[in-house]
C-alpha cells in the first residue's frame, strides 16, 4: 500500500503555463508574445496590490463588477486622459490627490488654500473659519477627499433604513455631482449643504428641478419625472401604486398643472412657479423644501 502523497507544490503565481497562455490567446486579442510582457518572470504581487487599490474605488477590500467593469471600460476604451487619470491614481498610495506627496502637498491637501475659500464665502452664508470647520468633518468622513455614490447611498440608508433609498440616492449624487466626475469634493458637498440649509425657497426648488432633470437638458419630460416619482415611492415606502396613485397617474397630473405651454416639458420656471402656486404639489415634488 502507497502512502499518502505529500501536498502539491504550490503553484508559481509568477509563470504562466502554456495552458493558460493557449486560452488567453483564445480568448483575447493578444499574441502569446504580447501576452508574456504582460505577465513577465518576477514578483508581482506588489504591482498587483497597487492596481487592485485602485480599482477598488470605494476600498472596501474587494472589486465588485461595477468597479470592475467600471476599470476594465477605462482601459480598453478610455481616451488618454482617462487612462493617465488612473495610472496616477496606482501611484497616489495614500490617496491624497497628490503622488510622492511630501509634507507640504500633504498640508496642501488637508486646507483649503486662499482662493477656495474665498470662492466658498461668495457662494454660501458660511464664515472662512465655518468653512475650514465644514473641511475637517469632510476629510474624516471622507480622507481622500471624494464622496462616492456608494458611500453617499449609505449615508441615505442611514436616515431611510426600512426603505429602498438607492435610486433617489442616485438621483440626488447625480445633481450635487456638478462636474460629474463620479464623485462628489467639497466644493460641491459644501454649495449643496449651504442651499438645503441656507437657501430660499426658490433655490431649493431649483435643486428640486435638478433631482428631476437627469439629462441635464434643462427641460423635465414625463419618463424623468416617472422615474425620479417611483424613487420617492420606494425612499418613502409607499406600498399604494393603483390607479389614482400610480406614478403614471401622478406624473400625468403634475404634467398638466406645470406644462403651462403645453410642449410635454417642464422648464426650470414652471417647476418653480407651480411648486410656490401649489403646497401640494410642492410637498409631493419638493417634500424637503
Amino acid at each position: 500500500m502507497g502512502g499518502k502523497s505529500g501536498k502539491s507544490a504550490k503553484k508559481d503565481l509568477t509563470l504562466l503555463t502554456d495552458d493558460e497562455i493557449d486560452k488567453l490567446t483564445h480568448n483575447t486579442t493578444y499574441s502569446a508574445q504580447q501576452i508574456q510582457k504582460f505577465y513577465p518572470e518576477g514578483k508581482a504581487e506588489k504591482f498587483c496590490t497597487q492596481v487592485f487599490k485602485t480599482f477598488d474605488s470605494d476600498g472596501n477590500d474587494y472589486i465588485d463588477f461595477v468597479e470592475f467593469l467600471i476599470a476594465v471600460n477605462i482601459t480598453s476604451h478610455g481616451d488618454v486622459k482617462e487612462k493617465l487619470r488612473l495610472a496616477f491614481e496606482m501611484y497616489d498610495m495614500n490617496k491624497n490627490g497628490v503622488k510622492m506627496g511630501n509634507e507640504k502637498s500633504k498640508k496642501f491637501h488637508d486646507e483649503l488654500d486662499d482662493a477656495t475659500i474665498h470662492r466658498l464665502t461668495h457662494n454660501t452664508n458660511y464664515t472662512p473659519e465655518q468653512i475650514r470647520q465644514w473641511h475637517q468633518a469632510f476629510l474624516r468622513d471622507c480622507p481622500s477627499g471624494k464622496l462616492s455614490s456608494r458611500q453617499f447611498t449609505e449615508v441615505y440608508k442611514k436616515f431611510y433604513p426600512e426603505h429602498e433609498a438607492e435610486k433617489y440616492s442616485k438621483q440626488v449624487f447625480r445633481t450635487f455631482d456638478m462636474d460629474h466626475n463620479g464623485y462628489i469634493d467639497f466644493i460641491e458637498f459644501l454649495l449643496a449643504v449651504n442651499i438645503n440649509s441656507n437657501g430660499d425657497v426658490r433655490d431649493k426648488l431649483g435643486l428640486a428641478f435638478d433631482i428631476y432633470d437627469i439629462n441635464t437638458d434643462e427641460k423635465i419630460d414625463k419618463k424623468e419625472m416617472t422615474k425620479v416619482i417611483t424613487a420617492i415611492y420606494d425612499l418613502l415606502g409607499e406600498d399604494n401604486r393603483k390607479g389614482e396613485n400610480s406614478p403614471d397617474n401622478r406624473v400625468k397630473k403634475i404634467m398638466e398643472k406645470l406644462d403651462i405651454n403645453d410642449d410635454k416639458k417642464i422648464t426650470r420656471d414652471e417647476f418653480v412657479e407651480g411648486c410656490l402656486r401649489d403646497d401640494i404639489l410642492r410637498q409631493l415634488l419638493a417634500p424637503n423644501v
